[in-house]
């Protein structure tokens, strides 16, 4: 818990400025921004889509949490401060800093598979992260356009709003993935969740605003894949 007293999404509590951390609800990135939701906390107001927006700080721990190395056991410091020898003595290093450059230390006293290998998988994990990002990214700023061309043209304002709320949860959970430093390796499964929810809800804010602006609401459909025969 020691550097989860600052690697951790946080907000300022009203005037008096008091760190709180938004974790009554838990500590997924959907459950805080349920949390900021039922509060209605607002970080600012976004120039183009007029939307109220969140801000995620650097979210390491909360994305830590449930991980295969959190469930392994292992804390920030094993990976990042691994044990080295000092004068006859083992101690943590004082050297904080990627696992990427003493991996000897840090990865290797539990995987046997060689440093090449390892360091191919991390960056294969945060190519993936950082290409579903992009992706995420280029449907986010079509949701704002698409918003901020429909308050142009006098758009309904309630199906407007509706749509600015689609955006800022969709641009919070895209911005909880990008502020969180590790390009998802702290988590790369939760990184994933994250920005396929934030780009459904991207789709949605494009939706909402195209209903705003021309009164028909885009088709929906419920339909149930059946599963297939496992003898098949």
């Amino acid at each position: 818990m020691v550097c989860a007293q600052c690697h951790v999404e946080y907000y300022f509590e009203d005037e008096k400025k008091i760190v709180t951390f938004p974790w009554d609800n838990g500590v997924t990135p959907q459950e805080v921004l349920d949390y900021y939701e039922e509060i209605n906390f607002v970080d600012w107001v976004h120039p183009k889509s007029g939307g109220d927006m969140l801000k995620a700080q650097h979210p390491e721990f909360e994305t830590f949490v449930g991980s295969t190395h959190y469930e392994a056991g292992l804390s920030c410091a094993d990976c990042h401060m691994p044990y080295q020898m000092v004068g006859g003595e083992k101690i943590s290093s004082h050297w904080w800093t990627s696992p990427l450059k003493h991996m000897n230390e840090s990865c290797m006293t539990c995987h046997r598979d060689g440093e090449e290998k390892l360091r191919e998988r991390v960056f294969y994990t945060q190519d993936k992260v950082a290409d579903m990002m992009a992706r995420v990214g280029t449907v986010t700023v079509e949701a704002i356009d698409a918003i901020a061309e429909a308050a142009e043209n006098g758009a309904n304002e309630d199906l407007l709003n509706e749509a600015r709320s689609l955006q800022r949860k969709g641009q919070f959970l895209l911005d909880w993935v990008a502020a969180e430093n590790s390009m998802g390796f702290h988590n790369p499964q939760l990184a994933m969740e994250t920005l396929n929810v934030s780009m459904d809800y991207a789709y949605q804010a494009i939706n909402k605003a195209m209903e705003a602006r021309t009164g028909v609401a885009s088709p929906t459909w419920d339909v149930e894949i059946p599963k297939q025969n496992d003898k098949i």
